[in-house]
């Protein structure tokens, strides 16, 4: 990104942003005592403990002024930037999101690496357990997947779990419609094992952000804070299936809280890996079971924030799944979300069991079907 040589403010802001560890209160409460950044670097820490600024950020001050650790690698991030290591988008700038702007507390600054200008497309966030459960997984790839197809762009945490079966599914329909938002530096990968799909975003089209300075590494409470952008940067987000202390209920209410919609899977009643779904449900979240009940619950055509052009590309609709065979609808009608044995299907399906186990393989092989544990259970809806 390429920034105006005629207003360089942005340097000593982002300065600041260094200095205050990311603290967007400190971070606004100096530039507007001070009147701009330039002057509250000048201040001395004096100045700024009249304002009850936490004294870590006074030590970083003093660090700052003597050429100390943090101002080299301040200096490091612009080389980077210059290089074109990475970039940085700035609040002022015309291509900062339009969504992301109206929340309580957005981000002064989002380092990215990949496609800036899908920020101002329509997305939807799309969040759940890491340890998914293979009916989830499917869900989460293929309703990524038709989503994106109908033009919608999917934005999630790159997390083990729904997370990355969400950014693989949107990468699977083309055109790398998929935003992931770290809770590291722009140049780390977390968790080190999605390094290819961190390259594969950034390859394909898609988006790679985060509000931390580089080399920020992946502490706890980084989490929450990203959270707070993946629903900030959306019109709504789609739980796909969470415990009651599952993060994503987290990601659920900061959406309800900027005003965004909160569409969420319904699970099996005795899945404990739902009930976080089934509690949002019963607070009001809207159940969805396909991605056109997401479609029109978004109502993307009266949304004022995009272009005709972007609501005619979600308007497209998505080709609709293949209904089965004939042969295989009456097992299909047995099969259930929590998994059944093969004894059991004999016993409610009448079906002999070497006719049941060819069956079974079959819809193992289109996808509706998977085994866990020798038990056989639904995975698509």
């Amino acid at each position: 990104m390429h920034f105006s040589h005629t207003s360089q403010s942005w340097l000593y802001e982002l300065a600041l942003w260094y200095v205050v560890n990311h603290s967007i209160v400190t971070w606004r409460g100096l530039i507007a005592h001070f009147n701009s950044a330039e002057q509250a670097l000048a201040a001395s820490a004096g100045d700024w403990k009249v304002l009850s600024v936490h004294a870590s950020h006074l030590k970083r001050l003093s660090d700052w002024k003597v050429n100390g650790a943090i101002r080299q690698q301040y200096h490091q991030t612009i080389r980077a930037i210059e290089q074109g290591d990475f970039h940085l988008l700035y609040e002022k700038m015309p291509e900062y999101p339009k969504l992301l702007a109206t929340i309580t507390d957005p981000p002064p600054f989002l380092f990215y690496q990949g496609n800036i200008g899908c920020l101002n497309q329509p997305q939807l966030a799309l969040v759940g357990t890491r340890k998914p459960s293979p009916s989830a997984r499917k869900i989460a790839f293929d309703f990524a997947r038709e989503l994106a197809q109908s033009g919608i762009w999917i934005t999630s945490g790159l997390a083990h779990g729904v997370d990355a079966d969400c950014h693989r599914g949107a990468l699977a329909a083309g055109g790398g419609r998929t935003i992931a938002v770290l809770g590291t530096g722009i140049d780390l990968c977390y968790p080190s094992a999605h390094q290819s799909l961190f390259n594969q975003i950034v390859a394909e089209g898609g988006l790679i952000l985060s509000e931390f300075t580089p080399k920020t590494e992946p502490l706890a409470h980084h989490f929450p804070r990203r959270n707070r952008i993946v629903s900030g940067l959306s019109l709504g987000v789609l739980v796909v299936e969470a415990a009651l202390k599952s993060g994503s209920l987290i990601t659920a209410r900061l959406a309800a809280e900027q005003g965004r919609d909160v569409l969420v899977i319904p699970g099996h009643i005795a899945n404990e890996q739902a009930a976080g779904c089934h509690q949002l449900i019963r607070d009001g979240a809207r159940l969805v079971t396909s991605v056109a009940d997401i479609l029109e619950d978004l109502n993307l055509s009266r949304n004022p924030l995009l272009s005709s052009s972007l609501e005619s590309a979600v308007a497209q609709p998505v080709e609709p799944a293949q209904p089965l065979d004939a042969h295989l609808q009456p097992l299909m009608a047995h099969l259930d979300w929590q998994g059944q044995s093969i004894d059991s299907l004999v016993d409610s399906s009448g079906i002999d069991v070497a006719t049941l186990s060819g069956f079974l393989m079959e819809l193992e092989l289109m996808g509706q079907v998977v085994q866990v544990n020798g038990l056989y259970q639904r995975c698509r809806v």
